[in-house]
């Protein structure tokens, strides 16, 4: 019986420390987006959330509204909980662009930046920033 008591305490003492270490990352994760948030607002420039976003947008603190896109059209014309803008169609990327658009989807990252990039062809100068790399790369791609 003590074997199991001390596996279990083992765990427990395991899933603490990913549990705080994991809050730790979420935090200075956070920080860093709302830091860039800042920082575009500063120069008046504006973000886009494509595939998602409201876990992220939902948090930070915004002067403006940022506006939200995706693939899927049974979303287009739909609010996130809060949110002032639309989910929009990704070809409004081309008509009415933003300065960064922030993919949000991990699992679908590199289809979604090949579509934009190479079938929709939005314009060059929107930086796409990708949720996935910037997790896989500790936030250094920001």
């Amino acid at each position: 019986k003590t074997g199991r008591n001390e596996e279990a305490v083992g765990l427990a003492d395991s899933n603490k420390q990913f549990f705080y270490a994991l809050s730790a990352k979420i935090k200075r994760i956070l920080s860093i987006f709302q830091k860039r948030i800042e920082l575009l607002e500063q120069k008046g420039k504006t973000i886009g959330f494509y595939a998602g976003g409201l876990c992220v947008a939902g948090v930070l603190k915004h002067k403006l509204e940022p506006r939200f896109f995706d693939g899927d059209i049974a979303k287009h014309g739909k609010f996130f909980p809060g949110c002032k803008n639309p989910i929009e169609s990704p070809i409004n990327l081309i008509r009415s662009k933003v300065d960064e658009l922030w993919i949000m989807a991990v699992d679908y990252n590199d289809e979604i930046v090949d579509y934009l990039k190479h079938v929709l062809k939005i314009p060059q100068d929107i930086k796409i920033i990708s949720f996935k790399k910037f997790l896989e790369d500790d936030g250094k791609v920001i």
